[in-house]
Protein backbone atom coordinates (compact mmCIF):
# COMPACT_ATOMS: atom_id res chain seq x y z
CA UNK A 1 0.00 0.00 0.00
CA UNK A 2 1.54 3.30 -1.13
CA UNK A 3 -1.23 5.82 -0.43
CA UNK A 4 -4.38 5.98 1.72
CA UNK A 5 -7.29 8.45 1.47
CA UNK A 6 -10.36 8.75 3.72
CA UNK A 7 -13.65 9.93 2.16
CA UNK A 8 -16.29 12.06 3.88
CA UNK A 9 -18.35 8.94 4.72
CA UNK A 10 -15.23 7.39 6.36
CA UNK A 11 -14.78 4.83 3.60
CA UNK A 12 -11.13 4.27 2.75
CA UNK A 13 -9.45 4.29 -0.67
CA UNK A 14 -5.97 2.83 -0.92
CA UNK A 15 -3.61 1.75 -3.68
CA UNK A 16 -0.15 0.74 -4.67
CA UNK A 17 1.95 -1.18 -7.15
CA UNK A 18 1.14 -4.77 -8.04
CA UNK A 19 3.81 -7.26 -7.00
CA UNK A 20 5.45 -9.49 -8.05
CA UNK A 21 6.30 -8.25 -11.48
CA UNK A 22 5.54 -4.54 -10.90
CA UNK A 23 3.37 -4.70 -14.01
CA UNK A 24 0.57 -2.41 -12.92
CA UNK A 25 -1.18 -0.63 -10.05
CA UNK A 26 -4.33 -1.27 -8.02
CA UNK A 27 -6.97 0.90 -6.36
CA UNK A 28 -9.31 -0.49 -3.71
CA UNK A 29 -12.16 0.73 -1.52
CA UNK A 30 -12.99 -0.35 2.05
CA UNK A 31 -16.27 0.51 3.76
CA UNK A 32 -16.43 1.78 7.36
CA UNK A 33 -16.36 -1.81 8.67
CA UNK A 34 -13.18 -2.60 6.75
CA UNK A 35 -14.85 -4.80 4.13
CA UNK A 36 -13.45 -4.58 0.60
CA UNK A 37 -16.18 -3.16 -1.66
CA UNK A 38 -14.15 -3.33 -4.84
CA UNK A 39 -10.63 -3.51 -6.25
CA UNK A 40 -9.53 -2.45 -9.72
CA UNK A 41 -6.19 -2.72 -11.49
CA UNK A 42 -4.63 -0.84 -14.39
CA UNK A 43 -1.29 -0.89 -16.19
CA UNK A 44 -1.24 1.50 -19.18
CA UNK A 45 1.08 -1.13 -20.69
CA UNK A 46 3.84 -0.27 -18.22
CA UNK A 47 4.96 -0.39 -14.58
CA UNK A 48 2.41 1.90 -12.96
CA UNK A 49 2.75 3.16 -9.40
CA UNK A 50 0.39 5.24 -7.28
CA UNK A 51 1.77 8.34 -5.54
CA UNK A 52 -1.39 10.27 -4.65
CA UNK A 53 -5.12 9.70 -4.07
CA UNK A 54 -7.70 12.42 -3.42
CA UNK A 55 -11.45 12.08 -2.83
CA UNK A 56 -13.70 14.66 -4.49
CA UNK A 57 -16.75 15.17 -2.26
CA UNK A 58 -18.27 17.73 -4.67
CA UNK A 59 -18.36 15.37 -7.67
CA UNK A 60 -18.33 12.12 -5.65
CA UNK A 61 -15.28 10.76 -7.41
CA UNK A 62 -11.69 9.70 -6.79
CA UNK A 63 -8.52 11.07 -8.41
CA UNK A 64 -5.37 8.97 -8.61
CA UNK A 65 -1.91 9.99 -9.84
CA UNK A 66 1.41 8.22 -10.23
CA UNK A 67 4.11 7.17 -12.64
CA UNK A 68 3.56 5.04 -15.72
CA UNK A 69 6.96 3.36 -15.80
CA UNK A 70 7.79 5.16 -19.03
CA UNK A 71 10.53 7.77 -18.83
CA UNK A 72 9.27 10.99 -17.21
CA UNK A 73 5.59 10.09 -17.66
CA UNK A 74 2.93 10.66 -14.99
CA UNK A 75 -0.78 9.87 -15.21
CA UNK A 76 -3.85 11.49 -13.63
CA UNK A 77 -6.96 9.29 -13.53
CA UNK A 78 -10.49 9.98 -12.38
CA UNK A 79 -12.61 7.11 -11.02
CA UNK A 80 -16.21 7.00 -9.90
CA UNK A 81 -16.95 5.56 -6.46
CA UNK A 82 -17.62 2.16 -8.04
CA UNK A 83 -14.04 1.90 -9.31
CA UNK A 84 -14.70 2.66 -12.98
CA UNK A 85 -12.23 4.90 -14.85
CA UNK A 86 -13.88 8.08 -16.14
CA UNK A 87 -10.86 9.67 -17.85
CA UNK A 88 -7.05 9.62 -17.95
CA UNK A 89 -4.48 12.35 -18.67
CA UNK A 90 -0.69 11.96 -18.94
CA UNK A 91 2.01 14.60 -18.52
CA UNK A 92 5.80 14.78 -18.52
CA UNK A 93 6.61 14.60 -14.80
CA UNK A 94 8.19 12.21 -12.32
CA UNK A 95 6.74 12.88 -8.85
CA UNK A 96 3.15 13.87 -8.16
CA UNK A 97 0.70 15.32 -5.67
CA UNK A 98 -3.05 16.03 -6.02
CA UNK A 99 -5.14 18.77 -4.44
CA UNK A 100 -8.79 19.73 -5.04
CA UNK A 101 -10.22 23.22 -4.76
CA UNK A 102 -13.63 24.30 -3.44
CA UNK A 103 -15.11 24.28 -6.95
CA UNK A 104 -14.18 20.69 -7.73
CA UNK A 105 -11.16 21.48 -9.92
CA UNK A 106 -8.12 19.26 -9.54
CA UNK A 107 -4.48 20.40 -9.28
CA UNK A 108 -1.70 18.03 -10.32
CA UNK A 109 1.77 19.06 -9.17
CA UNK A 110 5.22 17.62 -9.71
CA UNK A 111 8.61 18.39 -8.21
CA UNK A 112 11.82 17.36 -9.91
CA UNK A 113 15.52 18.15 -9.62
CA UNK A 114 15.66 18.25 -13.41
CA UNK A 115 13.28 20.10 -15.71
CA UNK A 116 10.05 18.07 -15.41
CA UNK A 117 8.05 20.09 -12.91
CA UNK A 118 4.64 21.67 -13.15
CA UNK A 119 1.34 22.61 -11.55
CA UNK A 120 -1.61 21.82 -13.83
CA UNK A 121 -5.20 22.78 -13.08
CA UNK A 122 -8.00 20.66 -14.61
CA UNK A 123 -11.78 20.86 -14.46
CA UNK A 124 -13.86 17.86 -13.40
CA UNK A 125 -13.98 16.60 -16.99
CA UNK A 126 -10.20 16.52 -17.35
CA UNK A 127 -9.89 19.66 -19.45
CA UNK A 128 -6.69 21.63 -18.80
CA UNK A 129 -7.54 25.07 -17.38
CA UNK A 130 -4.03 26.29 -16.64
CA UNK A 131 -0.49 25.01 -16.89
CA UNK A 132 2.49 26.35 -14.96
CA UNK A 133 5.76 24.59 -15.76
CA UNK A 134 7.92 27.08 -13.88
CA UNK A 135 6.82 26.12 -10.34
CA UNK A 136 8.75 23.27 -8.70
CA UNK A 137 7.05 21.56 -5.76
CA UNK A 138 7.45 18.40 -3.69
CA UNK A 139 3.97 18.96 -2.27
CA UNK A 140 1.22 21.58 -2.57
CA UNK A 141 -1.59 22.78 -0.30
CA UNK A 142 -4.74 24.66 -1.30
CA UNK A 143 -6.10 27.07 1.32
CA UNK A 144 -9.81 27.67 1.93
CA UNK A 145 -9.74 30.50 -0.62
CA UNK A 146 -7.81 28.25 -3.05
CA UNK A 147 -4.44 29.99 -2.71
CA UNK A 148 -1.64 27.58 -3.56
CA UNK A 149 1.20 26.88 -1.10
CA UNK A 150 4.23 24.90 -2.30
CA UNK A 151 7.43 23.47 -0.86
CA UNK A 152 10.53 22.48 -2.79
CA UNK A 153 14.15 22.23 -1.73
CA UNK A 154 14.58 24.99 0.91
CA UNK A 155 11.72 27.28 -0.18
CA UNK A 156 8.05 27.90 0.61
CA UNK A 157 5.93 29.56 -2.05
CA UNK A 158 2.45 31.08 -2.21
CA UNK A 159 0.60 31.55 -5.50
CA UNK A 160 -2.67 33.09 -6.62
CA UNK A 161 -5.62 30.78 -7.33
CA UNK A 162 -6.80 33.17 -10.06
CA UNK A 163 -3.86 33.17 -12.46
CA UNK A 164 -1.14 31.21 -10.64
CA UNK A 165 1.04 34.29 -10.16
CA UNK A 166 3.56 34.31 -7.31
CA UNK A 167 2.46 36.14 -4.15
CA UNK A 168 5.64 35.46 -2.20
CA UNK A 169 8.50 33.00 -1.83
CA UNK A 170 10.43 32.41 1.38
CA UNK A 171 13.75 30.56 1.60
CA UNK A 172 14.55 28.86 4.90
CA UNK A 173 17.52 30.51 6.58
CA UNK A 174 18.43 32.33 3.38
CA UNK A 175 21.40 34.06 5.01
CA UNK A 176 23.04 30.78 6.09
CA UNK A 177 24.79 28.97 3.26
CA UNK A 178 25.06 25.77 5.31
CA UNK A 179 21.41 25.49 6.38
CA UNK A 180 21.00 22.32 4.33
CA UNK A 181 17.19 22.44 4.49
CA UNK A 182 15.14 20.15 2.23
CA UNK A 183 11.37 20.49 2.68
CA UNK A 184 9.12 17.49 2.03
CA UNK A 185 5.67 18.40 3.32
CA UNK A 186 3.39 21.36 4.06
CA UNK A 187 0.06 21.98 5.79
CA UNK A 188 -1.96 25.01 6.92
CA UNK A 189 -3.95 25.25 10.17
CA UNK A 190 -7.44 26.66 10.66
CA UNK A 191 -5.98 30.07 11.53
CA UNK A 192 -4.01 30.30 8.29
CA UNK A 193 -0.53 29.57 9.69
CA UNK A 194 1.76 27.53 7.45
CA UNK A 195 3.75 24.53 8.72
CA UNK A 196 6.60 22.86 6.85
CA UNK A 197 8.83 19.91 7.61
CA UNK A 198 11.69 17.96 6.11
CA UNK A 199 15.34 17.65 7.06
CA UNK A 200 18.25 19.96 7.78
CA UNK A 201 21.89 20.07 8.82
CA UNK A 202 21.33 23.31 10.74
CA UNK A 203 22.52 23.88 14.29
CA UNK A 204 20.90 23.85 17.72
CA UNK A 205 20.55 27.63 18.05
CA UNK A 206 17.71 27.53 15.51
CA UNK A 207 15.44 25.90 18.08
CA UNK A 208 12.61 28.09 19.35
CA UNK A 209 11.57 25.53 21.96
CA UNK A 210 12.90 22.97 24.38
CA UNK A 211 10.70 19.98 23.50
CA UNK A 212 10.21 17.67 26.46
CA UNK A 213 11.32 14.09 25.87
CA UNK A 214 12.94 14.66 22.48
CA UNK A 215 16.66 14.66 22.00
CA UNK A 216 18.04 17.87 20.63
CA UNK A 217 19.92 18.01 17.37
CA UNK A 218 23.38 16.54 17.19
CA UNK A 219 26.36 17.78 15.24
CA UNK A 220 27.47 17.06 11.69
CA UNK A 221 31.01 16.74 12.97
CA UNK A 222 29.97 13.71 15.02
CA UNK A 223 28.08 11.70 12.45
CA UNK A 224 24.72 13.49 12.31
CA UNK A 225 24.05 14.55 8.72
CA UNK A 226 20.33 15.36 9.18
CA UNK A 227 17.72 16.26 11.77
CA UNK A 228 13.99 16.83 11.33
CA UNK A 229 13.25 20.44 10.43
CA UNK A 230 9.88 21.82 11.60
CA UNK A 231 8.83 25.42 11.04
CA UNK A 232 5.75 27.60 11.47
CA UNK A 233 5.18 30.63 9.21
CA UNK A 234 2.47 33.26 8.82
CA UNK A 235 0.27 33.42 5.73
CA UNK A 236 2.64 36.18 4.57
CA UNK A 237 5.75 34.02 4.93
CA UNK A 238 7.04 35.46 8.22
CA UNK A 239 8.77 32.89 10.42
CA UNK A 240 6.96 32.32 13.74
CA UNK A 241 9.19 29.59 15.16
CA UNK A 242 11.28 26.64 14.08
CA UNK A 243 12.83 23.56 15.63
CA UNK A 244 15.30 20.81 14.83
CA UNK A 245 14.22 17.48 16.26
CA UNK A 246 16.09 14.21 16.24
CA UNK A 247 18.80 11.91 17.39
CA UNK A 248 22.53 11.77 16.80
CA UNK A 249 22.09 10.10 13.46
CA UNK A 250 20.02 10.58 10.30
CA UNK A 251 16.43 11.79 10.90
CA UNK A 252 13.97 13.04 8.28
CA UNK A 253 10.28 13.99 8.27
CA UNK A 254 8.41 13.00 5.11
CA UNK A 255 4.83 13.99 5.92
CA UNK A 256 3.07 16.57 8.10
CA UNK A 257 -0.57 17.16 9.06
CA UNK A 258 -2.26 19.65 11.41
CA UNK A 259 -5.39 18.38 13.17
CA UNK A 260 -8.47 20.37 14.19
CA UNK A 261 -6.86 21.25 17.55
CA UNK A 262 -3.68 22.52 15.83
CA UNK A 263 -1.64 19.55 17.01
CA UNK A 264 1.28 18.75 14.71
CA UNK A 265 1.63 15.19 13.40
CA UNK A 266 4.82 14.32 11.56
CA UNK A 267 5.89 11.03 10.06
CA UNK A 268 9.29 10.07 8.81
CA UNK A 269 12.32 7.85 9.28
CA UNK A 270 15.47 7.59 11.36
CA UNK A 271 18.31 5.11 11.78
CA UNK A 272 18.92 5.24 15.52
CA UNK A 273 16.88 5.83 18.70
CA UNK A 274 14.64 8.82 17.92
CA UNK A 275 13.65 9.67 21.49
CA UNK A 276 13.49 8.16 24.96
CA UNK A 277 11.47 4.94 25.12
CA UNK A 278 11.89 3.87 21.48
CA UNK A 279 13.83 0.85 20.29
CA UNK A 280 15.85 0.95 17.11
CA UNK A 281 15.02 -2.02 14.87
CA UNK A 282 17.92 -1.47 12.48
CA UNK A 283 18.42 0.23 9.11
CA UNK A 284 15.90 3.08 8.52
CA UNK A 285 12.98 2.80 10.97
CA UNK A 286 9.76 4.79 10.67
CA UNK A 287 8.24 7.13 13.24
CA UNK A 288 5.05 9.11 13.81
CA UNK A 289 5.20 11.96 16.34
CA UNK A 290 2.35 14.12 17.64
CA UNK A 291 3.35 17.48 19.07
CA UNK A 292 0.98 19.73 21.02
CA UNK A 293 1.68 23.43 20.52
CA UNK A 294 0.17 24.18 23.94
CA UNK A 295 2.99 22.17 25.52
CA UNK A 296 5.83 23.92 23.73
CA UNK A 297 7.92 25.96 26.12
CA UNK A 298 9.74 28.99 24.64
CA UNK A 299 13.48 29.01 25.08
CA UNK A 300 15.34 31.86 26.73
CA UNK A 301 17.70 33.60 24.29
CA UNK A 302 16.69 31.15 21.55
CA UNK A 303 18.95 28.36 22.88
CA UNK A 304 17.86 24.92 24.12
CA UNK A 305 18.08 24.21 27.83
CA UNK A 306 20.04 21.07 27.04
CA UNK A 307 21.22 18.94 24.16
CA UNK A 308 22.88 15.53 24.10
CA UNK A 309 26.25 15.37 22.37
CA UNK A 310 28.30 12.24 21.77
CA UNK A 311 32.06 12.40 21.29
CA UNK A 312 34.95 10.04 20.72
CA UNK A 313 37.39 8.79 23.30
CA UNK A 314 40.70 10.63 23.59
CA UNK A 315 39.32 13.66 21.76
CA UNK A 316 39.12 17.13 23.31
CA UNK A 317 36.94 18.87 20.73
CA UNK A 318 33.22 18.45 21.50
CA UNK A 319 30.94 20.99 19.79
CA UNK A 320 30.92 24.52 18.38
CA UNK A 321 27.88 26.64 19.21
CA UNK A 322 26.70 29.33 16.79
CA UNK A 323 24.35 32.29 17.00
CA UNK A 324 22.63 34.74 14.65
CA UNK A 325 23.86 37.56 16.90
CA UNK A 326 27.19 38.60 18.41
CA UNK A 327 27.41 36.86 21.79
CA UNK A 328 29.98 35.98 24.44
CA UNK A 329 30.02 32.28 25.25
CA UNK A 330 30.55 30.95 28.78
CA UNK A 331 29.90 27.84 30.87
CA UNK A 332 27.30 28.41 33.58
CA UNK A 333 26.45 25.45 35.79
CA UNK A 334 26.71 21.68 35.50
CA UNK A 335 28.27 19.32 38.04
CA UNK A 336 31.15 18.58 35.64
CA UNK A 337 31.64 22.15 34.42
CA UNK A 338 35.23 22.33 35.67
CA UNK A 339 36.22 19.63 33.17
CA UNK A 340 35.34 21.83 30.17
CA UNK A 341 36.43 25.06 28.51
CA UNK A 342 34.66 27.20 25.91
CA UNK A 343 36.06 29.84 23.61
CA UNK A 344 34.23 33.09 24.41
CA UNK A 345 34.26 34.22 20.78
CA UNK A 346 33.98 31.10 18.63
CA UNK A 347 31.73 29.03 20.95
CA UNK A 348 34.04 26.00 20.67
CA UNK A 349 33.43 23.65 23.62
CA UNK A 350 36.28 21.33 24.62
CA UNK A 351 37.39 18.93 27.31
CA UNK A 352 40.35 20.27 29.28
CA UNK A 353 41.69 16.71 29.25
CA UNK A 354 40.61 14.17 26.64
CA UNK A 355 38.20 11.59 28.11
CA UNK A 356 39.29 8.05 28.89
CA UNK A 357 36.21 5.83 28.73
CA UNK A 358 37.83 3.17 30.92
CA UNK A 359 38.53 5.80 33.60
CA UNK A 360 35.65 8.30 33.44
CA UNK A 361 36.23 11.63 35.16
CA UNK A 362 32.59 12.74 35.46
CA UNK A 363 30.90 12.93 38.84
CA UNK A 364 28.83 9.76 38.36
CA UNK A 365 31.75 7.87 36.80
CA UNK A 366 29.50 6.72 33.92
CA UNK A 367 30.89 8.75 30.98
CA UNK A 368 27.81 11.00 31.12
CA UNK A 369 29.16 14.49 31.63
CA UNK A 370 26.90 17.38 32.70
Amino acid sequence: VSVVEVADDNSIYYGGQITPGHNGAYLSKLNQEGTVEWKTTFSDNSENSIQAISFDAINNSVYVAGTTGQADKTYLKKFNTSGEIIWTNTVNATQTDIQLDSEGNVYLSSGDWGSNYLINKYDKDGNLIRNRNDINSNEIYLSNNNEIYTVFDDSIGKYSSVDGSKIWEQKIRDSEKTSGVVLNSIDVDKDGFVYVTGRSSGSAHWNSFDIEGIRGPGSNEYGNPWDVYLGKYSSEGERQWEALIGSHSTDEALSLKIDNENNIIIGGRWNTIFNVGNTWQGEMDGFIYKLSQQELQPLSDGLPKSIDIKTDENKKDIYTFTSDETVTWSINGGVDADLFSIDQTSGALKFKSAPDFENPADTQKDNDYE
